[in-house]
């Protein structure tokens, strides 16, 4: 099983590493690529770079961008790597829960899914947050069955670590309360205490961050004034979330028996399964807005329920007859294999980009290493390695809605002497606000056009790329 989780791994890493300019990546990937980006150059976060999020994961890729270089290729690693974390975690909590064959069949059935694959390599919240979680979940399931305290002080530090990724991880609480409920040897009378002692030391680790003014605002006020300003029906979520559970059938299907068995015969951490997928999805119920790439939370507990499933059929075939248990087992396997074939076939290829490819060397051929650049897509300043106005890195869909970005921001921006060039690449900024690049093409005179409209204004004509 780990040799088929590092075989993905690498399959995944290798991928990225030969499309370093890719024609399709999500608008978050350069928001937090730039951000860890300027956070390495200096600049503090919730103070001079504001940031919707905890901070992990940008502590993640900082990290990987000291060791290894600034890249694409290497921000999106730090989530492949959290992927196969998260496929070991869920193999881990079902062998602690005596299922170690739908422990395996439920990591195939994951890494059979397209959504999983192609979210394992984008740069987004989700992935390494339930990664934590269930690394969380993992230990406290190993911690009912082995002694030690460490299970249960590291289960603590992971939970928080978890909901300093991405606040959805909150629900993992559930599973772990169902943990600590079914842990009853007489050493483990305080799994609480131990998980708040591990919750305290993670804490503490973060606190020089999260102690700043602007996290607060940015990491919850944020969210609540967005919701606020950009209302969506409970219903339309819970409709998209049917859509998704419909979509991803092999999944829901499965897990819909292993729900059954634990309602029926489940410990109390089997059914705090089944509760954690009622949690999460009653978040994403709440959520607003409510994004795609917010829906892969359900995977984890889905995943569970199913091993749970799979299991069963697997404990059945081993107990045949021996030529049956032959012939089912080979079918079995057979079928996976198929299975795993098409959900890897089924992944959209990396296509490298010949128009961003040409705008990074426009960007860096018209702007000094120092100047910033104002626009409404940072992948293209990230790629050619240029610094944005720290304060409008995130320059989303979502803090226009929230007021946090206005006409009136960017045209301040806009004639600041720092500023030395625009981007305008995904078309908000003139959705938005109409009297923007007028204002822009007035002052950076030099405009270059691409397809669909992208202009990119500058101060000077564009000499031969240097970084």
């Amino acid at each position: 099983m780990l040799c088929l989780i590092a075989a993905v791994v690498v399959w995944q890493v290798i991928g990225d590493a030969r499309v370093p300019v890719p024609v399709h990546y999500d608008y978050d990937e350069g928001v937090y690529a730039a951000t860890v980006d300027a956070a390495s150059h200096g600049a503090r976060l919730y103070q001079d770079v504001f940031l919707s999020q905890p901070p992990v994961l940008i502590l993640m890729i900082r990290g990987m961008f000291a060791l290894l270089g600034t890249s694409l290729a290497v921000a999106r690693s730090a989530v492949v790597l959290s992927s196969a974390l998260w496929l070991i975690a869920i193999f881990a909590i079902l062998m602690a829960r005596g299922f170690p064959w739908g422990g395996a069949l439920a990591v195939c059935l994951v890494l059979g899914r397209p959504v999983f694959l192609v979210m394992a390599r984008t740069v987004e919240m989700e992935v390494p947050s339930e990664a934590l979680a269930c690394g969380a979940i993992a230990l406290a399931a190993w911690g009912t069955r082995r002694p030690g305290p460490a299970w249960w002080v590291g289960a603590g530090a992971l939970a928080v670590l978890a909901l300093m990724t991405k606040l959805t991880a909150a629900t993992c609480l559930v599973p772990l309360a169902g943990a600590a409920i079914t842990a009853r040897r007489p050493e483990l009378r305080r799994p609480w205490g131990l998980m708040a002692a591990g919750a305290v030391l993670a804490t503490g680790a973060l606190l020089p961050i999260i102690v700043a003014a602007g996290f607060p605002d940015q990491v919850f006020a944020f969210h609540v004034i967005l919701a606020r300003a950009h209302p969506q029906s409970p219903m339309t979520h819970a409709a998209t979330i049917a859509r998704f559970l419909a979509w991803e059938w092999p999944l829901s299907a499965t897990a819909t028996f292993g729900l059954w068995w634990s309602i029926r015969s489940g410990t109390w951490l089997d059914r705090a399964i089944v509760v954690w997928l009622a949690a999460s999805c009653a978040v994403l119920i709440g959520l607003t807005p409510l994004w795609q790439h917010h829906l892969i939370i359900l995977m984890s507990p889905l995943a569970l329920l199913a091993g749970t499933a799979l299991d069963r059929v697997a404990v059945w075939i081993a107990r045949s007859g021996g030529g049956a248990r032959l012939a089912m087992s080979a079918g079995l396997a057979a079928v996976v294999a198929a299975y795993l074939f098409w959900g890897v076939s089924a992944v959209p290829k990396q296509v490298s980009s010949g128009e961003l490819q040409r705008a990074i060397a426009q960007v860096g051929g018209a702007v000094p290493a120092s100047g910033k650049i104002l626009t409404d897509d940072p992948m293209v300043a990230f790629l050619a390695r240029r610094p944005l106005a720290a304060g409008l890195i995130d320059t989303s869909l979502a803090r226009i809605w929230a007021g946090e970005i206005t006409e009136m921001n960017l045209l301040t921006v806009l004639r600041e002497k720092e500023t030395d060039a625009v981007v305008l690449w995904r078309g908000t900024f003139r959705a938005y606000f109409p009297r923007f690049e007028a204002a822009a093409a007035s002052l950076f005179p030099v405009a270059v056009t691409a397809r669909g409209g992208r202009v990119l204004l500058f101060k000077v004509p564009p000499a031969p790329h240097r970084r």
